[in-house]
């Protein structure tokens, strides 16, 4: 299985576009999953309204995606549309004493003296 194309991971991306769907990125974010899913079997879904309904539709996401190689390429586009592709590219143009680069460091300490 894909690990981006989890269900787990669908359900993250599918809740932060929940969380946002008020915005303009979210709403658009919404209707090119909505026609990606129509695209491939036929019919739009609904909204999801509650985290049962993400968690069913991950669900089907990921089967799908694991059955149809072109529709995993797709979704995993969508994906990190939404969450983000998770690399981060750190360029430099000056000479740096102390560098920390890192991912979710909350609650951590740093003394650079």
């Amino acid at each position: 299985m894909d690990p981006i194309l989890t269900p787990t991971m669908l359900t993250t991306a599918l809740t932060k576009l929940l969380n946002g769907i008020a915005t303009d990125a979210g709403a658009k974010a919404w209707d090119t999953l909505k026609a990606l899913i129509a695209r491939h079997r036929g019919t739009a879904p609904e909204l999801p309204a509650s985290a049962e309904d993400v968690s069913t539709l991950a669900g089907e996401l990921a089967a799908a995606a694991e059955q149809d190689a072109e529709f995993a390429q797709e979704l995993r586009t969508w994906q990190q549309t939404v969450t983000g592709s998770g690399n981060v590219v750190l360029n430099l143009n000056a000479p740096v004493k102390n560098l920390i680069n890192g991912q979710d460091m909350s609650g951590s300490t740093f003394n650079l003296s």
